[in-house]
């Protein structure tokens, strides 16, 4: 990374993960969904995904926001892969 680049600029929810997790936001189901929406939104999606495994009942919205966020930068492989584990586990509101 270039000097005098800001780490939490290109990251934006590294802060947000930690803070989420030590304040114990991550029980509750809205604060992951959150981060997964703003990881999918900044490209980050290998987060977003690791978000998402991490949650014990992600909603429709996350599953279909990752799936989403792999097919528009050309991942369909995981699109199709999100889809179906989607399917396999049976998310809280299908």
């Amino acid at each position: 990374m270039p000097s005098g680049v800001n780490h939490a600029l290109l990251y934006p929810t590294s802060k947000l993960d930690s803070i989420a997790s030590v304040s114990r936001f991550d029980s509750d189901s809205f604060v992951p969904s959150s981060l997964v929406h703003i990881n999918v939104k900044c490209s980050q999606l290998n987060d977003a995904h690791k978000l998402l495994d991490g949650m014990s009942k992600p909603e429709v919205v996350s599953w279909i926001a990752l799936v989403s966020g792999y097919a528009r930068v050309g991942h369909e492989g995981e699109a199709k892969e999100g889809f179906e584990d989607m399917e396999k586990e049976g998310s809280s509101q299908m």
